[in-house]
């Protein structure tokens, strides 16, 4: 028996084929040698075929989907115009109500005909200003929850422009609280008593002075309400500086995105922390600034004018809510729209 193997170089580099000559071969012997081949050398096919695939082709710009989503763009665009303008005119309203009310009641305090009046009407708009505090910080919480929302459709600038409005309005009834809180009615020297005239036997009759009678009220209601706001003062700086020992524990831990917002957190909540040491200090100082005495007639109608105000101005903040609401509403719808509109005038590979 004769094996002749004989090998052929392939003109395709490092590719060898092997041709088998069989002379004098039992037919097992060459089906082993075959089979030998195609296991140790991979298809020819295979290997030829490595060429690097052809690139697909860019695809063009529909200009009619385009067109179709700039037209959707515009009417949600013009939507959120709408209701941003509307919120803003009635941001406008409230602020002009509060702030005339506030900076009138200021100029006024109690004489001896109207009482306590005007010292419970400026302590009624305090805790007016008060409650709008708290219902801006809820409605700060909502938005800053979305911040951290990861399915939030809303972008954070627009979110981070929100929080920084609702923060200018809570600095300014915070600065309003206060201001008015510092005009309550300060100690005034008076006589107790003032001599009536000689009596029947001869000494001096007195009797109590109502100037004195009447600036000791008011001193002492003054007394009461400016205690009041001190402690939610405390209350509320004590509550801030606890939040940030929790937040800064937090910090070390944070991704950087949630660090982001933790210190954007810590540094606001500090700021109102100074402002609110600042107005202990404007509380317990007595004002010294002129104020006109009013009469029990001003006094009443002074406090109705306020009643009404304020019923004007919790109409019109529920409005507002209701703006607000609508508005992000309408960001929400705008969102994806301009996202499509974005790809659509991109070209895609």
């Amino acid at each position: 028996m004769e094996i002749t193997v004989q090998r052929v170089l392939y003109k395709p580099p490092a590719i060898w084929w092997y041709r088998v000559l069989v002379t004098s071969t039992p037919p097992i012997l060459v089906m082993k040698l075959l089979l030998l081949s195609l296991l140790a050398f991979p298809a020819l096919s295979t290997l030829v075929s490595a060429q690097p695939a052809a690139a697909p082709p860019v695809a063009a710009v529909d200009p009619a989907r385009t067109k179709a989503l700039q037209k959707q763009a515009d009417a949600a665009q013009k939507e959120v115009d709408a209701i941003t303008a509307d919120l803003r005119r009635t941001d406008d309203r409230i602020e002009a109500r509060i702030s005339k009310a506030v900076e009138r009641l200021a100029t006024y305090t109690d004489s001896k005909d109207s009482g306590t009046r005007i010292a419970e009407a400026k302590a009624n708009v305090i805790d007016f200003l008060r409650k709008q505090i708290t219902d801006y910080a809820q409605r700060r919480a909502q938005v800053r929850g979305q911040l951290e929302n990861r399915q939030r459709v809303i972008p954070i600038g627009i979110l981070e422009a929100d929080l920084a409005k609702i923060d200018a309005r809570i600095d300014r009834r915070i600065e309003q609280a206060i201001a008015l809180g510092g005009t309550f009615a300060r100690h005034e020297d008076y006589d107790k008593y003032d001599a009536t005239g000689a009596g029947w036997y001869g000494h001096t009759e007195y009797r109590i002075n109502e100037d004195w009678k009447a600036n000791r009220r008011a001193t002492l209601k003054s007394a009461k309400e400016k205690g009041k706001l001190g402690d939610a003062i405390d209350d509320n700086i004590r509550r801030l500086e606890s939040t940030n020992r929790y937040k800064q524990s937090q910090l070390a831990a944070a991704k950087p995105e949630t660090a982001r917002l933790l210190k954007a957190d810590i540094a606001r909540n500090q700021s109102l922390v100074n402002a609110l040491e600042n107005a202990r200090e404007t509380i317990l100082s007595p004002t010294t600034a002129d104020m006109t005495p009013v009469g029990a007639l001003e006094a009443k109608s002074i406090t109705e004018r306020l009643q009404k105000a304020g019923a004007e101005v919790r109409r019109e903040q529920g409005k507002l809510t209701g703006y607000y609401n609508n508005l992000n509403a309408a960001r929400a719808r705008q969102a994806p729209l301009l996202r499509a509109l974005g790809q659509a005038t991109a070209p895609q590979p």
